[in-house]
């Protein structure tokens, strides 16, 4: 069953490589910008990776079900979690509103949401009254609100690559 679900996972992961590729052909880059300054060979280099580990998921996969044709595996699948499928959900849902709302806005939104959500799963016995709702909350609000910034000034002022501006703010 392990073996059916790590085929499922590589075809899929494999699938969202080949998209996000083509997807990265459609991104506008400004006139002034140059080769690696641009936004596309970077998401082409990360779906690469992703379709070079999704093609290793699935040759390993069928290797291990060749080689264990006999025994059944009783491994306990630790990728297939509702953790991992929420994590792809929010990196899915992340690339879909980066366009839209703009680098600074999803990305705190993104690690915004996925911290607490850590933070909850880890801490399931814990009981949070108001108050310390409250400093949680702020505390990743101002995690997420401050490394957004200085990805952005990184990305914007050291290595001058356009990061999308959003088209909610575009008159």
């Amino acid at each position: 069953m392990n073996r059916r679900k790590d085929l499922i996972w590589g075809i899929s992961l494999l699938i969202t490589s080949i998209i996000i590729t083509i997807y990265s052909y459609t991104i506008p880059a400004p006139g002034f910008v140059k080769g690696l300054a641009r936004v596309n060979p970077y998401i082409r280099i990360w779906s690469f990776v992703l379709a070079l580990l999704s093609v290793c998921l699935i040759v390993s996969t069928i290797v291990n079900t060749k080689n264990n044709k006999n025994g059944g595996s009783h491994e306990k699948n630790l990728f297939i979690t509702f953790p991992a499928v929420f994590t792809i959900g929010m990196l899915v849902l992340y690339l879909i509103l980066m366009p839209i709302l703009g680098y600074i806005i999803s990305t705190i939104l993104f690690l915004f949401i996925i911290m607490l959500y850590y933070k909850k799963i880890n801490q399931k016995d814990i009981e949070l009254n108001y108050k310390n709702l409250t400093i949680e909350i702020l505390k990743y609000l101002t995690l997420s609100i401050t490394i957004t910034l200085i990805t952005h000034q990184i990305f914007v002022r050291i290595l001058n690559i356009v990061v999308p501006s959003g088209k909610i703010f575009i008159k």
